[in-house]
């Protein structure tokens, strides 16, 4: 137990020694690191902070395959042609912006005047293809912080693009890292935990000391394996063995190089140096002579983070010239076992490493906001005896760049010699490119500003430090602006340089429409004449164009020109203005049930109003149909509208409107766009009516209901069918066609309708909407008089006909005696007519002296207008004898007298009249005083005898004909 914690004790000491140690290294480094970065980063690089403890970001654990962390730029030529670097090499003060911001393309002219498209540059352009031999370009220097604090800061980097279709992480297949690169190629996966994940690499310089700094993340930290750095003087190189094959680096060993070689077990470190090396019979100078360089390369983050940092020795960095034999380019590539299989790679970095090599950028650039492809030339001149960029060292010529730059691009030259006899001119621009050369001005970063003429050629290029140059180009432009009232889709064409044919076309507009600037060399005249007859003769008649007004230039009217002379530097505005008329003509046409009408010529309760809106700006207003309204400009959109007007009484019509053009096209809500002269429009109002008419049959009184008559309307020969139905019937009918109305009674309804008659004439109403009669009615229209009814156009009518039946009412009176009314039957009979029969009634209804029938019993229903006799018996007592006094009809409050009771009676429509018979009974005889009959038995007798016989041939021969019964009696 005890031997067990003494052990532990010292482990846990030697633990401490160790991070004391590392911590101690951290902390003597990083003041160096900066100092390095805050004191002696060149200018216009990026500045550098140490990161503390833990700030690096750890690699993520597994990334796919063909992933990186980092992207990285393409690398370029010799001569660098780029944009961007414009941008990041500001021009001298007095020039113009390098480039317009979004310029259409530009048009030239031939021989110092004519306008040309700058697009068609002429085969004798001078083009730098091949004739500057190939070097790295270069890059800010980067500063990077001590490798045994953390690892390289991805943001100080500076990474190189893979070339299109390559990736930025990947795997070789099976080769040896001493072997031609030309023959790797690219394979699925590596081995096992040899994965790269990441790759950054700088030359840094802090207080006179130079130090390689290289930074790579792994997945783990296992496995018998190694890494190769390898740093080429030759530009990067990627490759493959066959077409379509993933690009793979493959370091261009032809310069010589570095190469860094590097065991995972211990991180024991060797640096080989390299002579040019061309393959086959070069491969034994690779990896050349090696040495250990010591404990260079340390692990972060359990081991899945590795950095390299190496000073270099001072007379290591004191040898190199320009170019460097410590290489630009490097590389990155994992191997197993000790003939160094290669596995995985990342893709290439440049650096830039200690040397006395300067560099020139070459901007063009423009004083006014334009565009051009033109590629001007220029050439880049050293007179001294120097090495020149990209070939073995210490072989002697001149320095000599032709090379060719567009406006708004820079061309980068790199490793270059220092020295003071540099001159830069640029070559002859062709007379059909519109620029001129303006100034050319060299600045020496941090340093001194040189402007270069004739008297004063050369510039300085010093160590280290980047000359800026900017060649100054100028031009001038012409700008047409069209103004078109009118068609706006018209094309207007411009004569530019006196010869026969278009130069320039414009679509017109009333925005107005502005052509693309038009580049001429500066102080070049130039006469702008509109091609107008052209125009008009593609147009046709009715569709001319007329030049309304030139502004700028000296303006000749007549010949439609205008004449300009170009400034340097500034753009020259003409603008022509045309104007081209046009009319609008609408016609209206009718169509109401299917049958065609002019306008005026439509069935009455129809119209409509016509607006139009313009010309111009101005908002709808009245037309007459079918007249023409002028002063509009092709191009114009007229708003076509109408008011249109059905008579509220022509419920039955509805209307649609269309809109046709010259070619029957239909016309929009939005508006008709006028193209040439005068335009012609047809309005067309269709219009569908439903004329209805309506029979309704209405009853009064009786027992009768309405479908016990038939109603039918009967049109003229092959008129539409009127509408037929029992009580109530509707249906179309045409319009203004008289219809004949009638009513017959349905089968087997004549025991009720015979009661009834027609009562007035048929009465018809005009409806509106809702069913209800219009207030006030239609008039020039028949409303059934005669039994007929002639239907207006759209409208809905309905005629009634009202049939109503008559009362009668018959009492009995009796004037004293015992006789009473229920003992008699009361009876009118009617003239004989098929359905009616006789009605009888009794006599028991009271006798009071007044018309009350309290319970109905008395009263019954008779055809109005029709013969009834009336007359009264006593059926359940024949033995009664009574005295008929008279019969009375009940008038204006009295009982009148009937004069002829026999006579047949008639009760008007819709009447009721009431009549009674009045009855006595029979004089009683006088007996004397002193007993037996009396002397007046005998005289009574006989006259009693004498009278019933008389009233007993009445009782024969009279019969009543009402048609109710009720017990009476018989007279005496």
């Amino acid at each position: 137990m005890s031997l067990r914690i003494h052990a532990s004790r010292a482990a846990t000491n030697l633990l401490a020694l160790f991070l004391a140690l590392a911590l101690a290294a951290a902390m003597l480094l990083a003041p160096a690191a900066t100092a390095m970065a805050a004191d002696d980063a060149p200018t216009g690089d990026p500045a550098v902070t140490e990161p503390t403890s833990g700030s690096a970001e750890p690699a993520p654990a597994d990334p796919p395959a063909g992933t990186s962390a980092v992207t990285e730029p393409a690398m370029e030529p010799v001569v660098q042609t780029d944009t961007a670097l414009a941008a990041e090499t500001a021009p001298p003060a007095e020039t113009a912006p390098l480039a317009e911001t979004a310029s259409p393309a530009e048009t030239v002219p031939p021989a110092e005047s004519v306008p040309l498209a700058e697009s068609a540059a002429t085969a004798a352009d001078p083009v730098l293809t091949e004739s500057v031999p190939s070097v790295p370009l270069p890059s800010a220097p980067m500063q990077l912080v001590q490798a045994s604090v953390a690892p390289l800061a991805a943001s100080l980097i500076t990474p190189m693009a893979a070339p299109d279709g390559a990736a930025a992480l990947g795997y070789y297949t099976s080769d040896f890292d001493n072997n031609d690169p030309t023959g790797w190629y690219e394979a699925g996966s590596a081995a096992q935990a040899s994965e790269i994940y990441s790759f950054t690499t700088a030359y840094t310089q802090s207080g006179g000391v130079w130090t390689l700094g290289a930074t790579w993340t792994r997945p783990n930290s296992t496995g018998n394996k190694g890494w190769s750095i390898e740093y080429t003087v030759a530009p990067e190189r990627w490759g493959t063995t066959s077409s379509g094959a993933a690009l793979v680096p493959q370091p261009d060993r032809s310069q010589g190089g570095v190469v860094f070689i590097i065991k995972n077990q211990g991180y024991t470190t060797e640096r080989c140096v390299y002579t040019a090396t061309i393959y086959p019979l070069g491969s034994t100078n690779y990896p050349g002579t090696c040495e250990s360089v010591g404990s260079v390369v340390t692990a972060l983050d359990g081991g899945n983070t590795m950095v390299l940092s190496l000073p270099l020795p001072e007379e290591l960095v004191g040898a190199q010239g320009c170019p460097s034999t410590l290489g630009s380019t490097g590389y990155i590539r994992s191997w197993t076992g000790e003939s160094r299989q290669i596995q995985a790679w990342a893709a290439p970095v440049s650096v830039d490493p200690p040397s006395t090599c300067g560099s020139i950028s070459i901007t063009k650039a423009s004083d006014v906001v334009a565009t051009s492809s033109h590629q001007f030339g220029y050439i880049l001149d050293r007179s001294s005896d120097l090495p020149v960029i990209g070939t073995p060292v210490g072989t002697p010529q001149t320095l000599t760049v032709n090379g060719t730059v567009a406006i708004g691009e820079t061309d980068t030259i790199t490793t270059v010699p220092a020295g003071t006899d540099f001159t830069l001119v640029e070559t002859a621009i062709p007379a059909n490119v519109p620029w001129s050369h303006l100034s050319t001005v060299c600045t020496v970063e941090g340093g001194q500003r040189y402007e270069l003429t004739v008297s004063a050629p050369t510039f300085k290029v010093e160590p280290n430090t980047r000359t800026s140059c900017v060649i100054t180009n100028t031009t001038s432009k012409l700008t047409v602006t069209k103004i078109a009232i009118g068609q706006q889709d018209q094309a207007f064409g411009f004569d530019l340089d006196g010869v026969a044919g278009s130069d320039l076309s414009i679509v017109g507009t009333s925005a107005p429409g502005t052509s693309t600037a038009i580049l001429y060399k500066p102080n070049t005249q130039v006469t702008v004449t509109e091609l107008l007859d052209a125009v008009n003769a593609g147009n046709g008649v009715g569709a001319d164009w007329a030049l309304q007004g030139i502004s700028g230039g000296t303006v000749n009217l007549a010949d439609l020109s205008t004449t300009v002379t170009t400034e340097a530097g500034s753009t020259v505005y003409v603008t022509f203005t045309n104007i081209q008329t046009a009319s609008v003509v609408v016609d209206k046409q009718w169509v109401v049930n299917q049958v065609a009408y002019d306008h005026g010529a439509q069935p009455d309760g129809l119209d409509a109003a016509l607006k139009l809106t313009g010309p111009g700006n101005e908002p709808a207003s009245e037309q007459a149909w079918s007249e023409e309204r002028t002063g509009y400009v092709v191009g114009d959109t007229v708003v076509i509208s109408e008011t249109t007007t059905i008579d509220p009484r022509m419920i039955g019509c509805t209307l649609t409107s269309t809109i046709t053009d010259p070619l029957g096209q239909t016309v929009p809500a939005a508006g008709y766009t006028l193209t040439q002269g005068k335009q012609t429009l047809t309005v067309t109002n269709t219009v569908d009516c439903d004329t209805d008419l309506t029979l309704v049959k209405e009853v009064v009184g009786g027992p009768a209901a309405a479908v016990d008559w038939t109603l039918t309307a009967t049109g003229p020969g092959t008129a539409t069918a009127g509408p037929t139905g029992p009580g109530t019937a509707t249906g179309s009918v045409d319009p203004d066609v008289t219809y004949n109305l009638s009513e017959t009674p349905g089968e087997n309804t004549a025991a009720r309708t015979a009661l009834y008659r027609q009562q007035g004439t048929w009465a018809c109403l005009a409806l509106d909407a809702d069913g209800d009669p219009l207030d006030p009615q239609p008039t020039g229209w028949t409303d059934a008089p005669d039994a007929s009814v002639t239907v207006l156009l759209g409208m809905h009518v309905r005629c009634a006909v009202t049939n109503a039946t008559a009362q009668l009412t018959i009492f009995k009176a009796i004037e004293g005696g015992v006789l009473t009314p229920d003992m008699f039957e009361l009876t009118a009979t009617p003239a004989v007519m098929e359905g009616l029969a006789a009605e009888s009634v009794g006599g028991g209804a009271p006798d009071d002296g007044a018309v009350a029938d309290a319970d109905g019993s008395s009263t019954f229903d008779v055809r109005p207008a029709h013969d009834y006799v009336l007359s009264e018996a006593t059926p359940g007592n024949v033995n009664l004898a009574y005295i008929g006094l008279r019969l009375e009809r009940w008038v204006n409050g009295n009982w009148e007298v009937v004069e002829d009771p026999s006579a047949a009676i008639q009760v008007p429509i819709g009447g009721h009249d009431f009549y009674r018979f009045v009855n006595a009974p029979p004089t009683a005889f006088a007996l004397p005083i002193t007993g037996g009959i009396g002397s007046d038995l005998f005289g009574y007798g006989g006259a009693a005898l004498l009278l019933a016989a008389l009233l007993a041939a009445v009782a024969v021969t009279r019969s009543s004909t009402f048609m109710t019964a009720r017990p009476g009696g018989r007279h005496v």
